[in-house]
């Protein structure tokens, strides 16, 4: 077998390379493998001097870290099953109550497109570079505007669906526990309050535009 036998020498400690996967600590005698941790391989004791128990121990050890990974996949949750169950409820607000009128519009529109891009992604590979990848690619194909702020109402919405999935016991923990970008800089929002009438004397003078302009149309 490919490098059997062979020395490695960690820190004072020498390992021989007994088989695949199986290292003996050359002065205690003590069998030893090497998984990883953190994505880092580490040394850990098998416990036992005997080869056989060794070999049966190393088995019963990787049979269940594929059977931990195999039940890890199957609980993934996606972005696609939040999405999907808060438009089956309705699109609740914070209070569990049915979204209307423009809110529930913008809501319904909102969730179609965030299926389009992330309907498979594990909702918890949700990212600060995912997020950046989603306005990207919204700024390709927004129809009106920039772009900036209209993904960072279909972002708030995707936050709506996974608050209402963990109330749905959908999963336990909230995977954007981090702060969400914002792409749309204040300086280039305009808010109905800066056209306001600032005082009376500017209210009466635009009912008066209004008054004159519907006498005009009526006698007409």
């Amino acid at each position: 077998m490919k490098n059997t036998g062979a020395i490695i020498q960690v820190g004072t400690a020498h390992f021989e390379r007994v088989e695949t996967g199986l290292y003996r600590n050359i002065v205690s005698n003590t069998y030893f493998y090497r998984p990883k941790v953190r994505g880092r391989r580490t040394w850990r004791s098998l416990k036992t001097k005997n080869l056989k128990h060794a070999r049966e121990e190393l088995h019963r050890l990787h049979v269940g870290a594929v059977s931990l990974e195999i039940e890890k996949s199957k609980n993934v949750v996606t972005v696609g099953e939040i999405i999907r169950r808060y438009q089956k409820d309705g699109y609740p607000d914070r209070q569990k109550q049915p979204r209307q009128g423009r809110t529930l519009e913008l809501e319904t529109a909102n969730c179609v497109l965030l299926l389009r891009h992330w309907d498979k992604l594990a909702v918890t590979e949700l990212s600060l570079v995912e997020f950046d990848s989603y306005h990207a690619w919204r700024k390709k194909n927004v129809k009106n505007g920039r772009g900036d702020r209209t993904v960072d109402m279909e972002l708030n919405t995707l936050s709506n669906a996974v608050l209402w999935a963990m109330r749905c016991d959908l999963m336990r923990q909230n995977p954007l526990n981090f702060r969400r970008p914002r792409y749309c800089s204040a300086k280039t929002v305009q808010h109905c309050r800066e056209f306001m009438p600032h005082d009376t004397e500017a209210l009466h003078e635009i009912a008066a535009l209004l008054c004159r302009w519907h006498t005009r149309t009526s006698a007409t």
